[in-house]
């Protein structure tokens, strides 16, 4: 087929990502980073139109627009010449590898940030990632199958979900070529066989086929450490259900792994310590998890299954009482709240009892000075006139030491 550019300048060859947007009996439009090519069956002849100049893996058609994603905006593209008709703000996604339409007219875009779905409008409606529950978060392909699941492939092998929750999930233990899948990789049979292609060949399976066993998972702790110490000298880490443990040694780590019909390392592990954590967290590839605790009570959970649950019963369950030093213990503060108490109300007393003195001696004063005014009128009734001189100045001196102390 000839090729019939409509580019301003530049080659016509195909990028390091290709992707079939659509297809019918007369024509198919295929995608490759920064072209869109459109093939044109019945007149035998292949156009070639620019899209953005960017890194762009993939797009999808949503009638009547073709969707691709390029400096952190959802792009529009006009299904007849493909030009641009409106632009949506979609940042945070570290770039989409692959899309999904669902009967509903919502989209699907696989990320490196998990998965977005939107409506035909670019509205973010939900966001799924680790927290959520997906094993990984960099989404390869995605293909629904005949029963409405999303299976997805990923960089931890691939998992099936619905209703944004992980109901299976597969690894390189259980027969995929590897963990690691490649973008836009996916295809369907006309019986429903997904084909998934990744760095070491590809693995094909009738999703139907794949049931879900039932797996009764023990987790063992392996190791209970406090400051590089064992954390019970006497007693094995399996055993422990509770540690009291002085402020000083607070740095703890733990190992466990979990028993069942599979490997250890085909397991998700997550744990949470309350107290510290508000969800549940993934250790991935059995790693030790380590916590440096303040004084306080703690309970450390583990929970390990094939796939990530948000809502899990722990499995193993240990109780942590971290003893504060004993100037912050409550029996510490408490004596010394009731000195502090003490020490406020002798104060307050002695400050009362020298008011009080001083009171008391006040009205002794004055009493002494009336006391001696109600004297001397009736000692001395001789007439001032017929004084002797020696009384008379006695008699100054005395008032005068009244008036003064009167002051």
């Amino acid at each position: 087929m000839p090729f019939i550019s409509h580019l301003q300048a530049g080659s016509t060859g195909v990028g390091y990502f290709c992707k079939l947007l659509y297809q019918d009996r007369e024509k198919a439009v295929v995608l490759s980073e920064t072209k869109i090519y459109r093939l044109d069956f019945n007149n035998s002849k292949v156009d070639v139109y620019p899209t953005a100049n960017g890194y762009i893996m993939s797009g999808v058609y949503s009638k009547p627009y073709f969707v691709i994603h390029y400096n952190d905006e959802l792009v529009f593209l006009d299904e007849k010449d493909f030009s641009t008709v409106k632009r949506i703000p979609f940042k945070n996604t570290g770039g989409i590898r692959c899309y999904l339409n669902d009967r509903k007219g919502k989209i699907y875009a696989g990320t490196n940030k998990g998965i977005f779905v939107t409506d035909t409008n670019g509205t973010i409606l939900q966001q799924f990632n680790k927290e959520t529950g997906l094993p990984d978060e960099c989404i390869y392909a995605m293909a629904f199958d005949k029963e409405g699941h999303i299976w997805c492939s990923t960089n931890k092998g691939i998992f099936k979900m619905a209703d944004g929750k992980v109901l299976q999930h597969l690894m390189k233990q259980d027969g995929l070529q590897e963990n690691e899948f490649n973008t836009n990789v996916v295809a369907e049979s006309a019986d429903g066989e997904l084909y998934f292609g990744g760095v070491n060949g590809f693995n094909s399976f009738f999703p139907s086929s794949i049931g879900d066993s039932k797996d009764s998972v023990r987790l063992l702790m392996t190791g209970v450490m406090v400051n590089n110490e064992k954390a019970i000298a006497d007693t094995g880490d399996w055993n422990i259900s509770s540690i009291r443990l002085p402020y000083n040694r607070n740095a703890l780590s733990f190992d466990f792994t979990a028993m069942g019909n599979h490997n250890p390392d085909q397991y998700i592990y997550q744990y949470r310590m309350d107290g510290v954590d508000n969800q549940w967290l993934q250790n991935d590839n059995m790693q030790t998890v380590r916590y440096s605790l303040a004084p306080g009570k703690y309970t450390f959970k583990v929970y390990a299954s094939r796939s990530f649950d948000k809502n899990a019963i722990p499995l193993k369950s240990i109780r942590i009482i971290i003893q504060p030093p004993f100037w912050k213990s409550w029996w510490f503060m408490t004596l010394l709240a009731i000195g502090f108490i003490a020490f406020l109300t002798y104060g307050i007393n002695q400050r009362n009892k020298r008011k009080y003195a001083r009171r008391l001696q006040q009205l002794e004063n004055e009493r002494q000075i009336k006391l001696e005014r109600s004297v001397f009128p009736k000692t001395c009734t001789i007439a001032w006139g017929h004084m002797p001189m020696p009384y008379f100045i006695i008699l100054n001196y005395l008032k005068r030491e009244s008036r003064t102390k009167t002051k």
